[in-house]
């Protein structure tokens, strides 16, 4: 049987060494290049749509709603008298309409300790003075410590206005389930 001398297992002690420090770069590499595009900004602009950044702040205000559960300022991002089509519901007109759907999803999510992560690639935008429609996607995942519990996709198009205070609100919002990626 071959046995290692002092020097071999010297030379096997530094091979390991280069190893763990490449496999904690390569971790760190991951994590860097990664993570981020799970974490991304809420919206996305494919190539050729307008960024409105009025409009865009919009869909960050609802996207922090939803990561704070927070009701009140998730309803807050549509117009008091908005339209809400949800797949398989009656259509919902106001804020307060609106905040018991939400009110339904955001205790389910509560309930089964998860974090919501919302966010929007949007496809096609117009704007025409203070009014502007958006279609794309959004996309809703859960998590729990972490560790993600899986994701819906939805396609939609959304109405928006801007009001006379300048602030771009979702005046109708219709949705519905798109195929997974």
């Amino acid at each position: 049987m071959f046995r290692q001398g002092p020097q071999s297992q010297h030379r096997k002690s530094r091979f390991q060494d280069r190893l763990r420090k490449t496999l904690v770069l390569l971790g760190a590499w991951l994590l860097v290049a990664v993570l981020p595009a799970h974490a991304s900004e809420p919206v996305e602009h494919l190539e050729g749509v307008p960024p409105l950044p009025p409009l865009d702040d919009a869909y960050l205000r609802l996207s922090q709603a939803y990561e704070a559960r927070d009701v009140e300022a998730a309803a807050a991002v549509y117009e008091a008298d908005a339209l809400f089509l949800q797949p398989d519901e009656t259509i919902r007109r106001g804020r307060g309409a609106i905040g018991n759907a939400l009110e339904d999803l955001f205790g389910w999510a509560a309930n089964k300790g998860y974090e919501l992560h919302l966010s929007f690639t949007i496809l096609e935008r117009e704007i025409c003075g203070d009014f502007a429609y958006d279609v794309g996607y959004y996309e809703l995942a859960r998590s729990k410590h972490g560790i993600e519990h899986g994701s819906s996709r939805v396609k939609f198009v959304l109405v928006a206005h801007a009001g006379d205070d300048g602030v771009w609100r979702f005046a109708v919002d219709a949705f519905s389930r798109a195929p997974k990626r």
